[in-house]
Parts: structure tokens; sequence; C-alpha cells
């Protein structure tokens, strides 16, 4: 890294079991994309994806005509309480 390069990096080692491996290396193919690039997309993606769990979104799968809420590592965070001021829209 040169002097004026303001990016700053972070070094991440990871274990992962032969079979999430495998998937990795299915998905950097798949993709054409490299690990650290398939990292960081997947960041990007879950930290969306929770935060969207947090403002109330919800995500459903849709497949051969059966829809199926999917949840995030079963277990995201704990949604705030509506506040006294917020309409509450029934789900």
């Amino acid at each position: 890294m040169r002097k004026n390069d303001t990016k700053r990096f972070s070094r991440v080692t990871v274990d992962l079991s032969e079979n999430a491996h495998q998937r990795l290396e299915f998905l950097e193919e798949a993709v054409g994309a490299s690990k650290a690039d398939l990292f960081r997309e997947a960041l990007r993606l879950y930290e969306w994806a929770i935060q969207t769990y947090i403002d109330g979104g919800d995500f459903y799968a849709v497949k051969d005509g059966r829809t199926e809420r999917v949840v995030l590592l079963g277990s995201a965070p704990p949604r705030p309480r509506p506040s006294e001021n917020s309409r509450e829209v029934p789900g």
C-alpha cells in the first residue's frame, strides 16, 4: 500500500469445513469473482437483509408456485418495539 493511499484493509482468517470450501469454490467459478469479493458482497447483502428485517421487513422465496418465508440464520436480532407515535401495519 502506498503512503498516500487512504484505503485501509483488515486481514481476516476464516476456517471453513470441506463442504463450505467446496461451496465457496463453486460460487467463485459460477460468478467469476475472487473469494475476497464473494465475502465482501455476502457481507453487504447480509447487512442489508438484517437492516431490512430490523426495519420490519420479511423475506420470502417463491419456487414452483410455493411461497416460503426465509429465516436468516434462524436468529436475526430482535426488532425494535414501535414507538408510541408510530403506526404499526398489521401483517
